[in-house]
């Protein structure tokens, strides 16, 4: 039932996308971009990326979670 409703909103139930390979390198990579560091000639390194993994996800319209959200406040 809600992959027909995520379908008919345009979304995609069965859907490959590249993600970071593991929670812990991704959130290193993201401190170190915004912490820049320097090396001994003062040239600003650049973090390496991790490494990407293709997985399955569902790409949900933002319109229909919007929608969804909305309707758990009513209920506060």
């Amino acid at each position: 039932m809600i992959r027909q409703q995520i379908e008919k909103e345009g979304g995609k139930t069965y859907s490959k996308q590249k993600f970071h390979s593991d929670k812990d390198s991704s959130i290193t990579y993201q401190r170190l971009k915004v912490n820049v560091r320097a090396d001994a000639d003062g040239e600003i390194v650049m973090p390496t990326p991790p490494q990407m993994v293709t997985r399955s996800c569902v790409e949900i319209p933002i319109q229909l979670l919007l929608e969804r959200v909305k309707g758990f406040e009513l209920w506060q």
